[in-house]
Formats: C-alpha cells, structure tokens, sequence
C-alpha cells in the first residue's frame, strides 16, 4: 500500500483499523515543533485551507549499498507541502532537512552520517545527500534521488556514489500504515523501504586518472545491480494544515490514504 492523496476516501478495513485507539511506539525520534519548521512556501494565489505540510521523519534507517551495510543513528526529515492549486493536487519538497530543491541552482541536503573503513584509506565520514528533486503526490515521495558522499583527505571534497545526474533513485514501498503514540503524540506510522535500486559506481575521488575511485569501488562493492541493495526505516508522518493547525492522523488518514493503483 502506498500512501497518496488522489482519493478522498480510504477502504473500510483501513477506517476500521485507523478509529482504534493509537498503540504505543518506541523511537529515537520524537515530535516536536520542528518538524514543521521547513514547511515550503506556498504559492502566492494559493489557498491555505486546501494545504498541508507533511512532515516525514524517517528513524532506524538500515541501508545497504553494495558491501555498505549500516544502521542511521539519527531520523532523516523530509517536509512536504500538498495542496489543491490550479485545479490540481500539487506537491511541493522540502528536502531532506529543510533543503529546497526547487530551483535549478539549490544546493543538495545533505543527510545522515556514519564512519566507514575503508582498506588502504582508512576511516572515512559518509553522508546520504539529496541528489535532486523528489516526485510524486503522496505523504511520503514515490522518488528520493540520492548520493553518497565520501569524505577523507585523500579523497578530495567531490568523492560520491551517485551523482546529480546519476542519482541513487530510492522509490519507497509503504506498508503496515498504522496510528501511533510517541511521547503522548499521535502520529502516523509505517514501514517503508526498497530493495531493487541500482548504485553507480564511485566518482570524483582524489587524484591519480579514477585510481582512487577503483579503490572506493572495490572496497565498497560498486557499481552495485539492482536487487543487491536495500533501505528500511520505520516513518513517523505528522500533518498540519496552513490555515487550521495540526491534523488529527486517523483524520488525516480516513480522508487522504488510499491505495495507489
């Protein structure tokens, strides 16, 4: 089941299921004021009524690229603007941390961090970027382009996997969407992940005619074939309405989820 907004309407066994009392969750992340605090801006001529900005926090990531396996330490946020304009639903991104990427010239988000060893290199510091912008019209994106970013001295400042014209294109899966409490606040919580992304190989690494790269690549697997690679999070999605404040998640759900064709 994918989220999206294009029905008003949600099964019968998903109303059913979303009118139960929230179960009780257990997360690093923990909602606060700022999850709304990069809502996008909204059209001059748009009627706030008929948006909502959609906070996607993304907790426990396990990503696996090529050799790559880690777990995320911190929550990935991505807020989102969703709203009737121009006789059409549209969507608005935020980025991964507030970033816009809407213009052309917008610099790239960057997103969580972790250490990795590399043979012969050493310790490197590695970042999931924002590599573009992400598409669809639901609660979560149905594309988030990526690129890994490769820090160490002997790699240069320009060391990815994955670049903006060559990006990692994660398109998420959504299931088991449910009401949950964290910390006394409802949200919306689900299970998202994929498992059949390709990863390029690495680029711009160092000095010496792609010898660097060669080794970024062997040491970590790359490229690497769709089907070899995958990403989980649990998601945590709190809504909130430009003009009457926040949105109750079985409300939100019962009138905007259900699923895509």
């Amino acid at each position: 089941m994918k989220f999206a907004f294009r029905s008003l309407a949600a099964s019968g066994a998903v109303a059913a299921a979303l009118l139960a009392a929230p179960t009780a969750a257990h997360a690093d992340y923990q909602p606060g004021d700022g999850d709304f605090a990069n809502c996008p801006t909204l059209p001059a001529d748009a009627i706030k009524l008929l948006w909502n900005c959609v906070s996607v926090n993304l907790d426990k990531g396990q990503v696996k690229v090529g050799k790559i396996a880690t777990t995320l330490g911190t929550p990935m946020t991505i807020t989102i603007g969703v709203g009737w304009h121009k006789g059409k639903i549209t969507t608005i991104t935020s980025g991964i941390g507030g970033t816009s990427m809407a213009s052309a010239n917008a610099v790239a988000a960057s997103g969580p961090s972790f250490d990795y060893e590399v043979p012969v290199i050493g310790t490197i510091k590695v970042s999931v970027d924002q590599a573009g912008e992400m598409g669809g019209d639901g609660l979560i994106p149905e594309r988030i382009p990526l690129k890994i970013h490769l820090r160490h001295w002997t790699l240069g400042a320009n060391c990815y996997i994955g670049t903006d014209s060559d990006p990692i294109v994660i398109k998420p899966v959504i299931a088991d969407p449910r009401v949950a409490s964290v910390n006394q606040t409802s949200v919306l919580r689900a299970d998202v992940s994929d498992t059949t992304f390709a990863v390029p190989g690495a680029s711009g690494c160092g000095l010496g005619a792609g010898l660097m790269d060669s080794i970024v690549n062997s040491a970590a697997g790359t490229p690497s074939a769709a089907g070899e690679n995958s990403i989980k999070f649990d998601a945590y999605v709190r809504i909130r309405n430009y003009r009457l404040g926040l949105v109750a998640p079985s409300l939100a759900m019962l009138t905007t989820a259900a699923p895509s064709k």
